[in-house]
């Protein structure tokens, strides 16, 4: 049975993964039709690349995987504080990252008791 920080990765990566496909689809449906292709582009890529990480490490030891999840804790912080900012069209996305930011702790405080 993998153990809860796999899954926890795996759950994390997959939106990701979504997130740069659709992007790279059809940026106009992601909600970036304002923006050039060639940013687009980057903001896909960036994401899947990002997703492949996440579900990598999903398959590593542990002791990689909570390496992992303790350097995604404060990055998550930062990202939910500057999507804060950005106003009420981002409100969904430092919630987001406050939720996983929380949830990651928690689940390296248990795996590394139990």
């Amino acid at each position: 049975m993998p153990s809860i920080s796999s899954v926890l990765l795996v759950i994390q990566g997959l939106p990701i993964a979504g997130f740069g496909a659709t992007i790279l689809a059809d940026q106009a449906k992601a909600g970036f039709a304002d923006i050039p292709a060639s940013v687009a582009h980057v903001i896909g890529f960036s994401s899947l690349s990002l997703s492949a990480v996440y579900l990598a490490t999903a398959f590593q030891a542990s002791r990689s995987r909570h390496h992992f999840l303790l350097t995604t804790i404060p990055l998550r912080l930062a990202a939910a504080y500057a999507f804060w900012r950005d106003g009420a069209d981002a409100r969904g996305a430092p919630l987001w990252d406050v939720i996983n930011a929380l949830i990651s702790v928690g689940v390296l405080l248990y795996e590394r008791t139990a």
